[in-house]
């Protein structure tokens, strides 16, 4: 009989000596414990190739902070990728050609470099704002912008047409004050001549009286 109900299953059929007693066992339940098994699988599967999880999947019981931890160490992940490839093209292939056509002194000064660009950035917003504050302090220089415009992920500025821009907003007030001083000058005179008269109409209203 124990053979007999060891070997049952779904879609079999079990014959038991007359007087035997079977009784289903009802298992109730929503199958939570597979589901959790799958997801716990899952997660073990991520973390073994990107380190984290939360970078790629939904977080249900942490906080922003953790997830921002998370997609740091991905992004950590990826620059080490990104420098490994790069370092494989320059070593492996840009350097032996350099040196089998120029030489070894050619290849160490002139073999190209490789980028593969930067990891985004995630927290452009807090980046921009801290740019931003240095320059309203004074700390940055011209000559840091270029570094700051990669940093952040934008078009590098055209400094020359900046400058440009700077001097022609410069030209344009100092003639908007030429002007202004101009028009002032020029109203001065104008109330100036017409007090002359009025003094002048009223020392001969006074004469003809007299």
């Amino acid at each position: 009989m124990l053979a007999a109900l060891l070997q049952f299953r779904n879609g079999t059929a079990a014959v038991f000596p007359y007087g035997a007693r079977v009784e289903p066992l009802m298992m109730a339940g929503d199958g939570k414990a597979f589901l959790e098994a799958i997801d716990l699988f899952d997660r073990q599967i991520t973390k073994a190739i990107l380190y984290q999880t939360l970078a790629t999947e939904e977080g249900e019981h942490m906080a922003r902070a953790a997830s921002e931890t998370h997609q740091d160490i991905l992004g950590l992940q990826i620059r080490a990728i990104k420098a490994s490839l790069t370092a494989m093209l320059v070593n492996d292939i840009l350097r032996p050609l350099v040196r089998y056509n120029f030489g070894e002194a050619a290849a160490l000064s002139l073999t190209p470099t490789v980028s593969l660009g930067e990891t985004e950035h995630q927290d452009f917003a807090g980046d921009a704002n801290a740019v931003a504050q240095l320059e309203r302090s004074g700390f940055l220089h011209v000559s840091q912008y270029a570094g700051i415009d990669q940093m952040l992920g934008l078009p590098e500025r055209d400094l020359a047409a900046q400058r440009a821009e700077i001097r022609a907003e410069q030209q344009a007030m100092d003639a908007g004050g030429d002007l202004a001083q101009a028009v002032r000058e020029q109203t001065d005179r104008a109330v100036g001549r017409q007090r002359g008269e009025q003094v002048a109409g009223r020392v001969g209203a006074a004469v003809d009286g007299a």
